[in-house]
């Protein structure tokens, strides 16, 4: 993978840079200040902004329902 973090584009919605890295605990996407895992099944050479705005919104949802 290439240097860290790399820059995915900005969210349609708000318009804000989407980011993905690798942290202490595995790869995530950030968006909006907000920390996302990204799940473990995912090949991270293959996400993509669609894909990116995909983990942050199901990971966005799921915190809520808690």
């Amino acid at each position: 993978m290439a240097a860290h973090p790399i820059t995915l584009g900005s969210h349609p919605e708000t318009k804000e840079e989407i980011t993905m890295s690798i942290g202490k605990f595995g790869p995530y996407v950030k968006h909006a200040g907000k920390f996302t895992s990204i799940p473990k099944n995912i090949d991270l050479m293959s996400v993509a902004l669609e894909m990116a705005i995909d983990i942050v919104s199901k990971g966005n949802k799921g915190k809520k329902e808690k």
